[in-house]
Formats: C-alpha cells, sequence, structure tokens
C-alpha cells in the first residue's frame, strides 16, 4: 500500500463544522467491494447496505479539548497538547509542548490562576510527562 493513495484535494465546504441535528440524515457514502460503485446514502439507510454476518462497528469515542496554552516560570508562552493519561491516575499525563526553549524537568507551566502543572520528566521528541495540581 503507497501512502500517496491517501492523498487528495478536500474543498473546506465538504467539512462539516457541526454535526448534523438530525443524525438518522447523516450523510452515507458506502462502496460496493463487488464492482467498486459509489453510493450515495442516509445513514437511516444503512441497514439497507448489510448483508447476513457482517459486522457494524460503531466508533463513540469523544473529542476533549487537549489543547491548553500556557505560561512558563520564565514567562514564555508554551503550547501544550495533552496526548495520554495514564491510567489510575487523576493528574498525571504525556504531553507535547512547543515552546521556544523546552522546559526543564522540575519546572511548572501556569494555565490561569488555578491550575499548574509540573514537567516531571522529559521523553524526548517534544514529548514531556506533567502532572497537574489544581490551586
Amino acid at each position: 500500500m503507497d501512502l500517496k493513495e491517501f492523498h487528495y484535494e478536500l474543498p473546506e465546504s465538504l467539512i462539516a463544522a457541526y454535526p448534523s441535528r438530525d443524525r438518522e440524515a447523516s450523510r452515507l457514502l458506502v462502496v460496493r467491494r463487488a464492482n467498486g460503485e459509489l453510493v450515495h446514502s442516509v445513514f437511516s439507510d444503512v441497514g439497507n447496505f448489510l448483508d447476513w454476518g457482517d459486522l457494524l462497528v460503531l466508533n463513540d469515542t469523544k473529542v476533549f479539548p487537549a489543547r491548553l496554552r500556557g505560561v512558563k516560570e520564565s514567562g514564555g508562552k508554551a503550547d501544550v497538547l495533552l496526548v495520554e493519561h495514564f491510567p489510575g491516575t487523576r493528574s498525571l499525563w504525556i504531553a507535547m509542548i512547543e515552546a521556544a526553549k523546552k522546559p526543564q524537568v522540575g519546572s511548572r507551566i501556569f494555565f490561569g490562576e488555578d491550575l499548574v502543572a509540573e514537567v516531571i520528566g522529559d521523553m524526548r521528541q517534544g514529548r514531556f510527562g506533567l502532572e497537574f495540581h489544581h490551586a
């Protein structure tokens, strides 16, 4: 498989900014595997395209606001992207941090008055371990 096969131009006008209020009326594109035919339909008709023994996989993941803008102790700006939460903890995260100078282990990043993150590890390539504290 060549990754170039996945590159195509997609006009902004075709990208939904918000989900449809009537989810059943959401657009559905079906590819008929037998002949490659593309069928434009709506989600409420999805059952018409399933055969006995087919498996329908639903994605119920949710997106959370993972980008935080903070200020380092030095006064420099830091953009933090939360990547992975440590299971079983409330406050430990792996994060990518973009800043003019990389934060030092043991330093802090402030997000408003009530939230601060301590840099607890440098995992290289812009990834850091953070422990969040609520003031």
